[in-house]
């Protein structure tokens, strides 16, 4: 075994260069790999800056520059679609479980819609959450705060994304809760 000699600085030049060597060696083998990559999909949607979040049989969540996304592997390019390992009959049959489970929270949630606007109804008013009563201000004035579920309700709007819509993401769903 070779000994360093402090006073004379020998080998300390190939040490050096061996542990150049073996830093570079490392950034060329793992250096694609730690930069985002850019994903254009077969109908041109580009994303950028992509990191992969979850993988299901038929589609990948993802992180990327203008958000997140759930996107479908058919709409991969074939590479792509192989890295993930693409089948489309597990595909099929992983859109065909979403889709029921997404049925089905619809039905719920239009259930509940329906029981909070009929609970409205028969109190013959859109009940307030709280109301402002403090003491020190004008007594004249009165301010009352709704829930947004009674405000949607009374205005006839949606306050949800339908779950069915393609586009349309929970937080929880992109980050695989």
């Amino acid at each position: 075994m070779r000994k360093f000699d402090f006073s004379t600085g020998r080998n300390m030049k190939s040490n050096l260069s061996c542990i150049l060597s073996l830093i570079g060696l490392f950034i060329f083998l793992f250096g694609t790999s730690l930069r985002a990559e850019d994903w254009t999909t077969t109908d041109g949607k580009v994303y950028q800056e992509v990191s992969v979040i979850k993988v299901a049989p038929d589609a990948v969540t993802i992180l990327h520059h203008d958000g997140g996304a759930l996107v479908p592997l058919a709409n991969l390019p074939p590479d792509i679609q192989e890295r993930f390992h693409y089948d489309p009959a597990k595909a099929q049959a992983a859109i065909d479980a979403r889709t029921a489970l997404e049925a089905e929270n619809a039905l719920l949630l239009q259930a509940e819609q329906m029981a909070n606007a009929a609970l409205a109804a028969k109190n013959g008013k859109i009940e307030a959450d709280e109301t402002n009563s403090n003491p020190s201000s004008n007594s004249n004035l009165k301010v009352t705060h709704f829930s947004m579920d009674n405000l949607a309700f009374s205005a006839g709007h949606q306050l949800f994304p339908n779950p069915a819509d393609p586009t349309h993401h929970s937080m929880d769903s992109l980050l695989g809760r």
